[in-house]
């Protein structure tokens, strides 16, 4: 029988512009008759595609598949460095960071990077899945089994906080309704009364992020796009449906989510009205 193993892929982004790295786990009964689904695993802002050995995660799904915890798949870690897998610059280039300068921010269209270059990629490479219920974002089990293998920096985590408390004015109370965590769990992990026992601490750091560097690494156009994504990916909503809400042409609709300067700024106005008011009401729909 074979062994499980891990396979370096290096390749040039022509998104990028620039050579990238992926590392790709391939299961024990991987072989070129039967397609198994992906798992794309995305290292946070500090880290890259080594994540797989660093967090154990080759092992751990040698593990739990054995166990039947999960079934075998193919499991990739692709390079995104610090751009939070965002679309933020229609140039890939590096910038300092606002909040601290020592500190280097990668902004560039990694959301497309990911999308049209490392799952095309994947899927001309290895025996895959290829369609969208072959291809996963996120698996709660494997994610709990190696979190634990994480030594969490408190510290970072504090510091990032009171980055939010101090320069975007976000106090605890609103950063515990945003987050869902404990208001009493945060003012405690803020008085060093909870080391090392970080609730959710890979959402919370992304959060964390988003809420100061990430957010202003994305522009305006961009941000709608984000929301109209989320629009179609969560609830199903077409872009006739939000063309008619915004009292724009479906053409208008479908050359702003190709080139967002395609349109005047008027029609962007009015997307993004419709846009942002379809969001908030259908967040606030019970489940």
């Amino acid at each position: 029988m074979n062994k499980s193993k891990v396979e370096k892929v290096n390749f040039y982004s022509d998104v990028l512009g620039k050579e990238m790295s992926m590392l790709v786990y391939l299961p024990e009964c991987y072989n070129n008759s039967t397609p198994l689904p992906v798992l794309y695993f995305l290292h946070g802002r500090s880290g890259d595609e080594n994540i797989m050995f660093e967090m154990g995660i080759n092992t751990k799904a040698d593990q739990m598949i054995k166990d039947g915890d999960i079934k075998p798949m193919i499991i990739v870690c692709p390079r995104i460095e610090n751009s939070m897998g965002l679309n933020s610059s229609l140039i890939c280039k590096e910038v300092s960071d606002l909040g601290d300068n020592n500190r280097i921010i990668n902004i560039g269209m990694y959301k497309d990077y990911f999308m049209k270059e490392i799952i095309f990629l994947t899927d001309k490479t290895f025996n895959t899945i290829k369609d969208r219920k072959g291809r996963y974002m996120d698996i709660e089990i494997i994610r709990q089994s190696v979190s634990k293998n994480i030594n969490q920096n408190d510290c970072i985590i504090r510091g990032d906080i009171q980055n939010l408390i101090n320069n975007y004015k976000i106090e605890l109370k609103s950063l515990s309704k945003i987050t869902g965590i404990d208001y009493v769990w945060l003012k405690d992990f803020m008085d060093g009364k909870n080391n090392s026992n970080i609730q959710e601490p890979a959402y919370l750091s992304n959060m964390l992020y988003m809420l100061s560097d990430g957010i202003l690494m994305i522009n305006e156009d961009n941000r709608i796009k984000g929301v109209i994504d989320v629009l179609i990916s969560e609830f199903e909503i077409k872009y006739e449906t939000l063309a008619i809400y915004a009292k724009l042409e479906l053409e208008d609709v479908q050359n702003f989510m190709d080139d967002t300067n395609s349109i005047s700024i008027e029609k962007k106005y009015k997307l993004a009205v419709a846009v942002l008011f379809l969001h908030c009401l259908f967040k606030r729909l019970p489940n």
